[in-house]
Formats: structure tokens, sequence, C-alpha cells
């Protein structure tokens, strides 16, 4: 994850507001969002690279848009279930969703 001086601040100032187990319970779920954008990056680049496709191929056989693909690679992106299902299936992959109750929540 990258951050430059403004979303350090931001972070900085958003910890000064958070002071309860449950808003630190959302920092932590935020934090792992982006460690899980990072794999799924990391996934769809490997195997695009197993397969020997250009990322211009990729995105264009899945019906998104490079930048798109570009961001999630990189793990920069947030993406949707749609990109996810239309990459994969490029892929030869998966997605399956898996849905968790908190009960603590």
């Amino acid at each position: 994850m990258r951050f430059n001086a403004h979303s350090v601040d931001v972070f900085f100032s958003f910890l000064s507001i958070i002071r309860n187990a449950s808003a630190a319970a959302a920092l932590a779920g935020i934090l792992a969002v982006a460690d899980s954008n990072k794999m799924i990056g990391d996934v769809v680049r490997s195997r695009r690279k197993f397969l020997r496709l250009r990322q211009r191929d990729l995105a264009e056989m899945a019906e998104v848009t490079l930048r798109s693909l570009s961001d999630i690679e990189s793990g920069r992106g947030n993406p949707t279930l749609s990109q996810l299902s239309k990459i994969s299936a490029v892929l030869g992959m998966e997605v399956t969703l898996k849905i968790v109750h908190d009960a603590t929540g």
C-alpha cells in the first residue's frame, strides 16, 4: 500500500477520531481489504503471465478497462464482483464468494 503526505495526514486524523473497539475493528477491516486486494492482484497478474497474455489483451477479452486491470493487478484497485468474474473466466479461474456472519457485530 502506498501513502503520500496527504493520505498519512488523513489516516492519523482518522485515528485521532476513533477511540472505541468497534472503530478499531472497522480500521482492521479496511486494512484487511487492502491486503485482500493485493493478494487478488498478485493472483491475477501471475495467472495472466503464466498464460502469456498482455494486460491489454486480457482487458479486452474480459471487457474491462486497461486502467482497471492495471489497478487490480497492482493492488490499488477495488474490483467489483463483475470485474473479477469476467477476468477470472478469461483466465480459466473461478471466483467464489463467501459470506460470513459476524456474531459480535
